[in-house]
């Protein structure tokens, strides 16, 4: 917490505008670089790297094991199922529960927010620091990992410049990027709100999120995965035997609607932290 309290008493803040402006930032910029280093020394980190390593596993796999013409001709399917089925189901989600629900999770469970809180930071710039460290954090290991597991799929395909056309990466990269951070702002929500964030995140994942297709059209627009998936390059809509198909949001209003889900997230996680009065008894956080 020194770092914070460095950073903005050496800053040189020029007039009243200025002053707020500077300050603002170097109190942000504190608050980033000591969450990054509390999420590099973390053990968790080490989990979430080895976790985003389980799709260049496979794609390892599948590039020694299947023969040559087989593994040649579905290397867009397999890319493709690969990017939606491990990386948006399962990789990005867990990674958004673990490192963005612990972002005060943590804290209260080691019953040092408190000492977080009183620092003379507003609480706007302690969230926005912590969830642009959890953000840039998940994003490079979960970017790097889809890159890997994109260059292996490349290889495997007889035209490289069709797959690069077919599969653009950026797209893929943009659609990881934008769950991290719509998700992540939900589950840092839910950490700083609940006492079990880590359970209420499972449930709304895993039961809220997969019961929704099976209602009215309408009410998959209440779900972070619709706008998501409305990203996916070459993405169409698919229902189950009772699923209702709903047509994909248009691109454009996806990125809005994900970047609104964010900010709306972290400012309920801020007034989360104005209003919640945390007692410190016999209690274990998940």
């Amino acid at each position: 917490m020194s770092d914070i309290s460095e950073s903005t008493s050496e800053a040189s803040l020029p007039g009243p505008i200025g002053n707020v402006v500077v300050r603002s930032l170097c109190q942000t910029w504190a608050m980033v670089r000591l969450t990054m280093r509390n999420l590099v020394l973390s053990k968790r980190t080490l989990l979430m790297i080895l976790l985003a390593c389980v799709p260049i596993g496979i794609a390892v796999i599948l590039r020694n094991v299947l023969p040559e013409e087989g593994r040649r001709r579905a290397s867009y399917d397999m890319f493709t199922g690969q990017f939606v089925g491990l990386y948006i189901y399962f990789v990005v989600i867990l990674t958004a529960i673990f490192f963005g629900a612990s972002l005060f999770a943590d804290e209260r469970s080691q019953r040092t927010i408190s000492f977080l809180l009183i620092r003379p930071l507003p609480r706007e710039l302690i969230v926005v620091g912590k969830f642009l460290a959890y953000a840039v954090s998940a994003s490079a290991i979960l970017v790097a990992s889809l890159a890997v597991t994109y260059t292996i799929f490349m290889g495997l395909d007889r035209d490289v410049a069709l797959f690069r056309e077919t599969v653009p990466f950026l797209e893929c990269a943009r659609v990881v990027v934008l769950a991290v951070v719509a998700y992540g702002a939900v589950f840092t929500c839910f950490g700083a709100t609940f006492k079990r964030p880590v359970i209420t995140a499972l449930f709304y994942c895993f039961i809220w999120e997969s019961i929704l297709p099976y209602l009215p059209v309408f009410l998959k627009k209440l779900t972070v995965m619709h706008y998501v998936q409305s990203l996916i390059p070459n993405w169409s809509a698919q229902g189950g035997i009772l699923a209702l198909v709903a047509e994909p949001t248009p691109p454009q209003r996806a990125v809005w609607t994900l970047i609104g889900i964010c900010v709306a997230f972290l400012i309920l996680t801020a007034i989360s932290l104005r209003t919640k009065e945390y007692s410190f008894e016999k209690e274990k956080e998940l």
